[in-house]
């Protein structure tokens, strides 16, 4: 399974708090759901590409220089970031909690009934290997949102590691 990453890093004491991983899939689906200028997930101020730290070099106080956080990349959220970062779990969450499937496969979503009496047993156990479960990723986004409130510290930062 393909995870993004949002850690949650101190860097005066060079540590991470908290590190999260969001399904890929769900990232791919929140994208469906919502056209680029609803998505806050292309919002998000952020610091990309992320620079090396030389000579005690901190992040947390730089000011974005893109908007958007890095599919395929690293991103760099700090304080400028936090709001919208907030603001995107929230529509994450909504989004989800609108959505009635206990357990998501998307390479079935769109079949029609007829389309998937014509999948082989074979196939659908290979197309059901790509899923989320919501209640998984409802716990995981309620988590970032919880930790984005650590972001209002002056020396945390959070690090997004995309595929």
């Amino acid at each position: 399974m393909n995870y993004n990453e949002f850690v949650f890093y101190d860097e005066d004491r060079d540590i991470v708090i908290k590190e999260i991983s969001i399904h890929n899939d769900f990232i791919d689906w929140v994208g469906e759901q919502l056209n680029a200028e609803e998505d806050l997930y292309y919002q998000v101020p952020t610091i990309t590409p992320v620079p090396v730290p030389e000579d005690n070099m901190r992040c947390r106080h730089q000011k974005p220089n893109f908007k958007g956080i890095d599919y395929c990349g690293m991103s760099l959220i700090n304080e400028y970031g936090m709001p919208m970062l907030e603001k995107m779990f929230l529509q994450w969450i909504a989004c989800l909690e609108n959505l009635e499937e206990a357990t998501y496969y998307p390479f079935l979503a769109d079949l029609t009934e007829k389309q998937l009496a014509q999948v082989s047993p074979a196939d659908l156990v290979s197309l059901k290997e790509v899923f989320f479960e919501k209640e998984d990723v409802l716990k995981r986004l309620r988590l970032c949102l919880t930790c984005t409130q650590l972001l209002t510290l002056p020396h945390v930062v959070v690090c997004y590691y995309g595929l």
